[in-house]
């Protein structure tokens, strides 16, 4: 290694020196004068910065490589943030490299079907064709065959879903179909940061054109639900819509599922959970019944100071579990004791006090509950007021 490196050094040399040489005929300079040597000195260290820069080049660019490479192999090199390899569908794939910004989509055998591509997102539920970008414009390609389907063409386009996708076009929200063609035009301009409108169950919540409230249209673009909400969400097959601080539950039909009531709502699986104003939490079932009208997420001990003081001793054991040696205490510590109510939480961060045979005795009204007595118990809001509580409930003057 060392003797081919040498020969490698050497052929470098003699090519500077008949490069070196050659300059000095073309400009006529003699070989012995000040400015030879000086534009020997010149060109020779130029070109040894090049010759070392090219090197580093290649040095750097074979190891980034290996490295990946090693990465595929499993060899415990981590590249994930250089390279992004994403499997598409059965035949075609698509790869990125951040150090280059530089990506394509290919086929299995390795043929670059798109070139240039920046980045993807992929389409929901059923839909085949993937919106790309090029640094520029946005498009879509058919994720099954890599074949570019709607070219290059807007600022802003969004994922494809139930067969429709929301583009931007001349500052308008517009809705086309798989082949590029205007679906609908609901005559709503574009925002700068505005989310990508995309369908659910057929519907899909958007802003009325004027942008002071929400509802749902239809693939036609006809409103079925009236923009004249603050808010709506898609939670599994259900519609959350909030009007001011109340909210209800929709079905993907539209049927009423919970109606408004001042709470917020949350789907969960099976289960439809309301937080009331108060901290207390019901539950429903997902035909809206009632399951739980204080649902209690938590419980736990509450200990209070006795004023006696103990000494704790220490104990030393041998493998076999033996105590082998007991050290007195000498630091004094508060001996504790357990209080006659727990402490149970409903909405995180709210508590109540929960009586040994589980009776609910006060509402989650605070935040801190801390235990004073065998029966007393000081309880604040979040703004650091507190009251005493006895183990009724009652407050205690």
């Amino acid at each position: 290694m060392k003797q081919g490196i040498k020969l490698i050094w050497q052929g470098v040399v003699r090519i500077l020196a008949s490069v070196v040489s050659g300059l000095k005929t073309i400009l006529g300079i003699n070989g012995n004068s000040k400015y030879a040597v000086a534009l020997c000195r010149v060109i020779g260290t130029c070109l040894t910065i090049v010759t070392l820069l090219i090197t580093a080049a290649i040095v750097y660019r074979f190891g980034y490589e290996t490295c990946y490479r090693m990465n595929w192999l499993g060899l415990g090199y981590d590249n994930e943030s250089l390279y992004e390899e994403r499997i598409l569908s059965s035949a075609v794939n698509y790869h990125h490299d951040d150090s280059s910004n530089d990506g394509y989509v290919f086929s299995n055998d390795g043929k670059k079907l798109i070139k240039g591509v920046q980045w993807i997102s992929m389409p929901l539920g059923d839909d085949s064709l993937v919106v790309y970008s090029d640094g520029k414009k946005r498009g879509y390609f058919n994720k099954y065959t890599g074949e570019v389907m709607i070219k290059p063409r807007y600022k802003h386009a969004w994922v494809f879903s139930d067969g429709l996708a929301s583009v931007e076009e001349d500052g308008y929200i517009k809705f086309i179909d798989s082949s590029g063609e205007v679906a609908f035009d609901p005559h709503i301009p574009y925002k700068d940061g505005m989310d990508g409108l995309v369908f659910h169950h057929g519907l899909c919540i958007m802003e009325n054109d004027r942008g002071g409230g929400v509802g749902l249209v239809d693939k036609q673009g006809n409103w079925v639900l009236q923009p004249v909400y603050s808010s709506i969400e898609v939670a599994d097959s259900f519609f959350v819509v909030g009007k001011g601080s109340e909210q209800a539950v929709f079905a993907a039909n539209l049927s009423t599922v919970i109606p408004f009531i001042n709470a917020s709502l949350t789907v969960y699986g099976n289960e439809i959970e309301a937080t009331m104003s108060d901290h207390t939490i019901r539950t429903y079932n997902v035909r809206g019944e009632l399951t739980d009208d204080n649902k209690i997420t938590g419980t736990e001990l509450l200990l209070y100071d006795t004023g006696e003081i103990e000494y704790t001793a220490s104990y030393e054991y041998d493998e076999e579990g033996k105590v082998t040696n007991k050290t007195e205490g000498t630091n004094p510590t508060m001996r504790q004791a357990v209080a006659h109510c727990k402490r149970y939480q409903a909405e995180y961060g709210w508590y109540g006090l929960l009586s040994v045979d589980g009776t609910i005795v006060s509402p989650p009204s605070f935040s801190t509950i801390t235990a004073i007595g065998v029966d007393k118990y000081l309880c604040k809001d979040d703004h650091g007021n507190g009251i005493i509580l006895n183990d009724a409930g009652k407050r205690i003057e």
